[in-house]
């Protein structure tokens, strides 16, 4: 700094200390200072622009959410993964993470999950153990326009992967690039259930692959802030088949729906390895019309229907339709259905089945 320059500067902090106030914080409303005492104004504005300083990074809307936890330039591709829920599968590993879940009968009163995460990056580092693909969520893998990844498949599932034209990651034909048996769980559990997948994983096959980063279906949810229905909705149970009910029960405090496999009067909470629990701010029930596709597997028709939505301890009935593009769900009246931002669990039920117990 030249000789000037510096008695200028000297000159100007005379001034400052002159003036206590400006030297210690500008005044605001009713003498506030408008910047706690020992806390810089950068710190509640998440920093101020300058020379060699970048602006905060603000996160994208996650699409399946509502809720801003995306980075910036992330791919929000959905990714599907078929992850299984037999009582020897359970617990899983990663399903807890997933942004939608979608459950369904399979045969022989099983039932399989469909784990879709926004993009590949929210892929936790270890998911499964992964099964074979399965008509109905082909068919909304196909709504969501996702990858759909699968180890293996029923006769139609892999036709229908093939006339629906789906991007898809079939891990028995790639299972050394995208995933991998986990050596514990094969000797535990058997070899058919220790498949393993993870998001880097995923996303380097994916990659090479050329699939798609970005898609134009939109989000079968419409977000808002907190809405509420008007029927009971703190418990629910239900009923996928003879051999598989689940529970939801409301908790307050943290305003999510916990899982829980059986019903109301003995029920196990549905946890992962690690002991955490399956937990979402919606629940969806989707009602649809259950047949045989063959002499071994479960199809639903997938076109449209009614349904009971709940969230925020509250209940409504819903109707809801599908296409080759989109998934969306409405009013009973038809008008539009908002979801709160979080998780949605989506249980997709057989008309044989309708009563679901909801208590307050």
């Amino acid at each position: 700094m030249c000789k000037a320059h510096r008695l200028i500067a000297a000159v100007l902090g005379a001034a400052c200390l002159l003036s206590l106030s400006a030297c210690s914080g500008q005044e605001g409303p009713e003498g506030e200072s408008s910047s706690p005492a020992g806390q810089s104004n950068a710190s509640t504005t998440g920093g101020t622009e300058g020379p060699g300083t970048q602006p905060p990074v603000t996160n994208d809307v996650n699409p399946l959410t509502g809720v801003a936890d995306i980075t910036p330039g992330a791919s929000v591709r959905p990714i599907a993964l078929m992850v299984e829920n037999s009582s020897t599968a359970r617990p899983q590993l990663g399903l807890d993470e997933a942004d939608v879940f979608l459950e369904a009968e399979t045969e022989g009163g099983i039932t399989r999950i469909m784990a879709v995460f926004a993009g590949a990056s929210r892929v936790p580092d270890e998911i499964g153990p992964l099964r074979s693909a399965r008509s109905p969520f082909v068919t909304v893998a196909q709504s969501l326009d996702a990858v759909y990844c699968h180890a293996g498949g029923s006769t139609l599932g892999l036709a229908n992967i093939q006339k629906f034209g789906l991007d898809d990651v079939n891990f028995l034909s790639n299972a050394s690039q995208a995933g991998w048996r986990d050596p514990e769980l094969s000797s535990q559990r058997g070899t058919e259930h220790s498949l393993l997948s993870g998001g880097q994983k995923l996303t380097d096959f994916i990659t090479g692959q050329g699939y798609a980063a970005s898609t134009d279906n939109p989000s079968p949810f419409q977000f808002d802030s907190p809405k509420a229905g008007d029927g009971l909705g703190n418990k629910v149970q239900l009923s996928f088949s003879g051999l598989q009910r689940v529970c939801f029960l409301y908790d307050e405090a943290t305003q999510l729906y916990n899982k829980y496999n059986g019903t109301l009067d003995k029920m196990e909470p549905h946890v992962m390895v690690d002991g955490t629990q399956i937990a979402v701010t919606n629940v969806v029930i989707m009602y649809d019309e259950k047949y045989n596709e063959d002499a071994d597997h479960i199809n639903f028709r997938l076109n449209a229907g009614d349904g009971v939505f709940l969230t925020g301890g509250t209940s409504r009935n819903i109707r809801w339709t599908r296409t080759a593009d989109r998934l969306s769900f409405t009013k009973e009246d038809g008008s539009a259905l908002s979801f709160n931002p979080g998780k949605t669990y989506i249980c997709l039920v057989t008309q044989g089945n309708r009563v679901a117990t909801i208590l307050q």
